[in-house]
């Protein structure tokens, strides 16, 4: 019996999509819990972390598909090199959808925190941009 991949492209999505929604309120604790400070040092400290948060999202989508979800490894398994090109196939069509949706989850993180920032300019976020 041929061994295929478990996880499709939709999965990769669906799971960045869950991944921005967990580090965007991860953005949204922590601008909250930052205390107002004198010289407007909490403004800079809020803005530092949603950026860190944003990058890290992507980073974050992109090493958990590469190193845990699409293991490359079923290839090795000797009844699937019989239809190598197809798995190599099917394996950089998985690797691509995975740099893409990281990529995507950073600009939608970020189209996101600017429009919620302009949405509330006079509360803690509103400081985000």
């Amino acid at each position: 019996m041929l061994q295929s991949l478990s996880i499709t492209a939709g999965d990769i999505y669906m799971m960045s999509l869950i991944f921005l929604i967990v580090f965007f309120g991860l953005a949204l604790v922590t601008a909250f819990l930052t205390p107002n400070r004198q010289g407007g040092r909490d403004k800079s400290t809020r803005r530092i972390w949603f950026w860190v948060l944003a990058v890290a999202t992507g980073i974050f989508n992109y090493a958990y598909f590469a190193f845990v979800a699409i293991p490359d490894s079923w290839i090795k398994l000797p009844e699937v090199e019989q239809a190598m090109p197809a798995n190599i196939q099917a394996l950089a069509d998985l690797n691509a959808a995975n740099v893409w949706a990281s990529i995507g989850v950073v600009i939608v993180f970020i189209f996101i925190g600017f429009i919620v920032s302009r949405c509330a300019p006079k509360t803690k976020l509103g400081s985000w941009f």
